[in-house]
Order: C-alpha cells, then sequence, then structure tokens
C-alpha cells in the first residue's frame, strides 16, 4: 500500500521551485493549509474522482484545506518544472482564491497570455527566495510576493464574483472580536443566518469553519504580539483570545512546532543576515523542500 506524503511543517508560507522527473505527491485527506502548484515548463498529471487531468506550462492548480492530493510529473515528458507554495490565507486573499473549481476543493487557472504569466511567475520565484534568503521577516516579504501573483491571477479570473456578504460580514466580526472566543451563535445572529447555515455557508466560502477561522486569526494577532511587544506570554495569550496561557501554548506549538518563548526569542534577534553571508543556504533550502510537497 502506498504512504501518504508527508504533511508540511512551518509557520505562515513554505515555497518550492523545482524540476521533477517523476515521483508522486498523495495526501488522501489534504492538508489543512492550501496548496498552490504552478507549471512552469513540462507536464504533470493529477488525479481526480472522475478521471485524470494533464497539466502544462502555464496553468495552476490550488487544493483547498482537506482537498485530496493526487499528482506527479508525466515521464513521458521529460522534466517537470514548478513552483509550489503551501500557505495560510491573509483574510484579504480570500477574495483572490476564488477560482474555477474543477473538483470538489481544487481549484485551477490557465495563463496564456504571455506578459501576465511572466509577471506571475516572477513572482512565485521571487517568494521562492525570499523565503529562504535568510532575511528578517523572510516569509512576510515572500507573503506578499505571492499576494502580487494572486492579484495577478485576478485580472483573468473567470470565476470572479465577490465573497457572500454575509461571510464578508462574519469575517469582519470575527477580527473585531480577537480578544475572545465567539460562539457560533452570536456570530450567526450577528449576520441574520441560523446557526447550521452560517457554518455551512462560511465553510464552503473560506474552506474553513468559523472557529477554525478565528483561531488561526488569533494565532497571527499573538505572533505580531510576541514580535512587536514586551507583554509577557501569559498577557499575549489573553490579548489574543484564548482562554488560558496553557490553551495558548498548546494550540501555539501545534501550529507553529515551537513555544510563544522560543518563537519570541528567535523573531527578536537583531541580526539582519543577507543571503551571500549564510552559507549553509544552500543546505536549508534543500531540506525545506524534501520536507514539502
Amino acid at each position: 500500500m502506498a504512504t501518504p506524503t508527508p504533511l508540511p511543517r512551518y509557520e505562515r508560507i513554505l515555497t518550492g521551485h523545482e524540476r521533477r522527473q517523476r515521483g508522486r505527491c498523495w495526501r488522501p485527506e489534504g492538508t489543512d493549509d492550501w496548496l498552490l502548484i504552478h507549471t512552469l515548463a513540462g507536464r504533470a498529471h493529477v488525479m481526480l474522482p472522475d478521471g485524470q487531468l494533464s497539466l502544462g506550462a502555464g496553468e495552476t492548480l490550488l487544493f483547498r484545506p482537506s482537498a485530496p492530493q493526487d499528482f506527479g510529473g508525466d515521464a513521458a515528458s521529460g522534466l517537470w518544472e514548478l513552483a509550489w507554495v503551501h500557505f495560510l490565507p491573509l483574510p484579504h486573499w480570500l477574495e483572490l482564491l476564488r477560482w474555477p473549481e474543477i473538483a470538489p476543493g481544487i481549484l485551477r487557472m490557465a495563463v496564456s497570455e504571455p506578459s501576465l504569466r511572466e509577471r506571475i511567475e516572477t513572482r512565485l520565484l521571487e517568494a521562492d527566495r525570499l523565503s529562504g534568503s535568510g532575511l528578517r521577516y523572510a516569509d512576510r516579504l515572500a507573503q506578499n510576493a505571492l499576494e502580487s501573483a494572486l492579484l495577478w491571477w485576478e485580472v483573468q479570473n473567470p470565476a470572479r464574483r465577490p465573497l457572500d456578504p454575509r461571510v464578508v460580514e462574519a469575517i469582519d466580526y470575527l477580527s473585531r472580536s480577537l480578544d475572545r472566543r465567539v460562539p457560533i451563535a452570536e456570530l450567526a445572529r450577528a449576520v441574520h443566518l441560523s446557526a447550521s447555515r452560517l457554518a455551512h455557508l462560511f465553510r464552503a466560502e473560506t474552506g474553513l469553519s468559523p472557529r477554525r477561522f478565528a483561531e488561526r486569526q488569533r494565532l497571527e494577532r499573538a505572533k505580531q504580539l510576541l514580535e512587536l511587544t514586551s507583554l509577557p506570554v501569559n498577557a499575549v495569550a489573553r490579548e489574543a483570545g484564548f482562554e488560558s496561557q496553557f490553551h495558548f501554548a498548546t494550540r501555539f506549538r501545534a501550529s507553529t512546532g515551537t513555544t510563544p518563548s522560543a518563537y519570541r526569542a528567535a523573531r527578536r534577534s537583531d541580526l539582519l543576515c543577507e543571503p551571500a553571508s549564510r552559507p549553509v543556504q544552500g543546505a536549508a533550502l534543500a531540506a525545506r523542500e524534501r520536507r514539502a510537497n
């Protein structure tokens, strides 16, 4: 029996640029994040519920959280060159992730116009370069590059339609209430829906439940407080809306793989390392690629 591909571990964004002769990524349960794969050259095959899809140069797939992932290079077509990104979308990105859906949870975009494709691919490769650069806030710089690519895709998105206004209202309500846990019944009343209807609609529009969405936003708020303030960890937990320091530490470690204190210590370094000053960068980048998609 085939062994599923390991799940990625990272904080905000994980990127890669590879050339593959063959090799399969298979995660029947998907991941908790979004995965973007973009073909730069060659061809790939993607297994869908109703058959196999061939993915060529300039074509991109987005896998929503929990969507099955089963793809690999087409050996008959030579090397498959791809750029890939695992990421947790910022709230305002959700409008940019409404691509045509070709299977449940699997979205596709094809760019044929050369200059537009060049802009997108330049930014994807920039995101990968920045992610492994060793610069302070490298992950945020990589996020900016990815957001720029998503904005360029939006130029020709045939499925463009806004988020349901009730979901937008719910997201806004949650963003104004990050200092506490908002019960689904309260959120539903705020947007004039039943709790069950809101839960279904919210997941359909964002790929996440309201509770999971809010927790991710609280964790992002906590990271900012750890990086930019001197608040004690217990105060950060309260400010970010966690019921206790223990619960906060547990959820933080599950999300980032480290403790709040260790995260703060790493982010508080005053060293700004340029890529040329990091002889281990190549090894670190290779390790990143091995553990990712």
